[in-house]
């Protein structure tokens, strides 16, 4: 698949390839009260092979925590499922960081 063009035209815009895909969402819960303290980011990007993927990391504040790629058949599709994700991970009480 195809990179995704950029309007050079825009300020603050490079023409490079890697600009056109979307920034990560980096996610924080924080409840001390329950001894709560976790992050989720989840970042659109680019694979080895050209593909676009979903990649998600989660895990305890201060930790590596744990990774998962998760390939998409568009960049569209991995956009649709980012977005699944920041509104199941909101009900459950992340903040954007």
């Amino acid at each position: 698949m195809p990179v995704p063009p950029s309007d050079p035209s825009l300020p603050g815009e490079s023409t490079s390839p890697a600009s056109a895909w979307p920034a990560p969402i980096d996610l924080r819960r924080v409840e001390p009260a329950r001894n709560c303290f976790r992050f989720y980011r989840l970042v659109v990007q680019q694979d080895l092979f050209g593909s676009p993927s979903l990649l998600r990391e989660w895990g305890r504040i201060g930790q590596s925590g744990r990774t998962l790629e998760q390939p998409c058949p568009s960049l569209q599709d991995a956009l649709a499922a980012r977005c699944d994700l920041l509104d199941r991970k909101r009900r459950r009480g992340y903040r954007v960081a």
